[in-house]
C-alpha cells in the first residue's frame, strides 16, 4: 500500500500532476470495489488500527494534561458542552 501526501493546497495543478502521474503508471494501478462499508476491508481503518490501539482511553476534550487551555470568549461553543 503506497500514499501520496500533499503539502500543498490539492488545486488544479496539483489534481493535472497526479492524473499525469497516474497515466505514466497504469500498468501498476489496480482498481479493487469495496462494499460500502467494511471495516474489515478498508485500508484507512487498517493503517488506523495501531494507532487507535496505542492511544490511552479517550478523555474529554481539554481533560488532558498536554491539552490547550479552553477559549472562554462569548463567540466560541465546544460540543460536549451542548
Amino acid at each position: 500500500m503506497h500514499f501520496k501526501v500533499f503539502t500543498e493546497t490539492f488545486d488544479a495543478n496539483v489534481r493535472c500532476r497526479f492524473l499525469a502521474r497516474l497515466a505514466d503508471h497504469v500498468d501498476e494501478i489496480e482498481l479493487h470495489f469495496l462494499p460500502s462499508y467494511s471495516a474489515e476491508l478498508k485500508p484507512g481503518e487498517l493503517v488506523n488500527a495501531d494507532l487507535k490501539r496505542s492511544l490511552p482511553p479517550h478523555t474529554e476534550s481539554g481533560t488532558s494534561p498536554n491539552s490547550p487551555p479552553r477559549l472562554e470568549a462569548p463567540h466560541v461553543r465546544y460540543v460536549l458542552d451542548e
